[in-house]
């Protein structure tokens, strides 16, 4: 069984835009490209440990001196999750996805699932682009206050029992129901919020 690693890998997937100058790499970070991901990793001029994909949406010749695994158009799995998947076998349990946000509305939709998905494998998915930054919150979390973003709670995998403090709106073990859009458009106040997932009743 792999070990798991310490560091996290970083995805560069294919969602429309791909405008990540924000994007500063860690030391230690395992980058993987699925398909146009590449494009967007070589704009900032990110050479990736690892490409996979159908490669249906990438223009330019693929590298050369990494490992590349192509897979047919016709599969049952999107090349997030197979470089999720791939990611996770490597022993990586931090997961930060650029370029999963946006696009066609099933694609997004179908990456928000994925992260359910990573956690119930025994990892933890993030996802970013130049204005949104999407993540799951197990326990507690803390967010650092950004100029010009909102911050909203949603509850994922049913109702929830939530705490939020450093907000305009704030919450003491507030259930907040499955589907039910009260912890939307918040303001992050003081300098950080904190978020604590104290449970969750599945459905």
């Amino acid at each position: 069984m792999q070990t798991d690693k310490k560091g996290r890998a970083v995805i560069f997937a294919a969602a429309p835009g791909g405008e990540y100058s924000f994007f500063t790499p860690l030391e230690g970070d395992y980058i993987i490209c699925a398909d146009r991901g590449y494009t967007y990793a070589r704009k900032l001029g990110i050479v990736p440990d690892y490409l996979l994909g159908d490669f249906d949406s990438i223009e330019e010749p693929l590298p050369e001196g990494i490992p590349i695994e192509t897979f047919p158009a016709e599969k049952d799995e999107k090349d997030l999750q197979l470089a999720i998947s791939h990611a996770l076998s490597k022993g990586y349990r931090e997961i930060y996805v650029l370029g999963a946000i946006g696009g066609r509305v099933d694609h997004f939709l179908g990456n928000i699932g994925l992260i359910r998905w990573t956690k119930d494998r025994g990892g933890i998915l993030s996802m970013e682009d130049a204005d949104t930054y999407i993540c799951p919150v197990f326990g507690e979390a803390v967010f650092q206050k950004r100029p010009n973003r909102y911050f909203s709670v949603l509850p994922f995998y049913g109702d929830a029992v939530i705490s939020v403090t450093g907000t305009k709106y704030t919450a003491t073990r507030a259930k907040i129901a499955a589907g039910d859009t009260l912890g939307i458009s918040n303001e992050i106040t003081e300098d950080a919020a904190k978020v604590c997932c104290e449970s969750v009743t599945k459905p």
